[in-house]
């Protein structure tokens, strides 16, 4: 049973009476048994991108529903920790942006061990990454996008498909994209690109001197340079 503290200050080279003696020896049990019961650490394990890890939040929920968040990782590869949780059964959930929830499960005892320990919990991307192709030519980036499928369009605005696009834009360099690269592609929004527009210039055919042709002659003239001479 837990006893109520007096503090009482004595001079020194007073004795101590044994029922003094005997309230420090059982407050500093009590403070023994305190310190013992809930003080279990919980380590927990998080795999899978190191990109959504840095952003993955852990929490612990206990029997009654209480959370409790875990401290973030201090590099890499470590865990991530809860310093002192009380006794009991608790819930682990790691949840990070266009990620699927991971949990599992740990139980500390009396004296704070924590079993399992550390608790193992894989984080899983289930969204979209924009991959960095700019300055990429388009015959390369187009085959890289094939996943994510943004919309396209070259700077004039007009659209350019994934396949099946004019040759001339082949080699034509990525000038623009969104998102930035290796950032998550918002649900519900299209990313997008934007290439070099082709700039095709115009054919000059020169015109054959018709006069004093007939039609049948100027016909025959326009067809070898290419041109259709039609009477309307």
């Amino acid at each position: 049973m837990p006893l109520t503290f007096t503090k009482t200050n004595v001079k020194p080279g007073e004795p101590v009476t044994a029922q003094a003696w005997n309230a420090i020896v059982d407050g500093l049990f009590d403070v023994q048994t305190i310190l013992a019961t809930g003080s279990g650490t919980v380590h927990v394990a998080v795999t899978g991108d190191q990109k959504d890890i840095d952003a993955a939040r852990v929490v612990a929920t206990d029997a009654g529903g209480v959370r409790y968040e875990a401290v973030q990782q201090v590099a890499p590869g470590d865990p991530f920790v809860f310093p002192k949780l009380s006794a009991g059964a608790y819930t682990i959930s790691v949840s990070a942006p266009s990620c699927t929830t991971g949990t599992g499960t740990v139980t500390i005892a009396n004296d704070g061990t924590a079993t399992p320990d550390p608790v193992p919990i894989a984080l899983a991307f289930a969204g979209k990454r924009m991959p960095n192709v700019l300055g990429a030519k388009w015959s390369d980036a187009a085959a890289t996008l094939a996943t994510i499928n943004p919309r396209v369009l070259d700077a004039s605005g007009k659209g350019i498909p994934l396949t099946g696009f004019d040759p001339d834009y082949k080699d034509v360099p990525v000038l623009m994209q969104w998102p930035d690269p290796d950032e998550i592609v918002p649900a519900g929004k299209d990313p997008y690109v934007i290439i070099a527009t082709i700039v095709k210039p115009a054919v000059l055919i020169p015109t054959p001197n018709f006069i004093g042709m007939t039609v049948a002659e100027a016909q025959a003239a326009a067809a070898q340079a290419g041109l259709v001479i039609k009477l309307v």
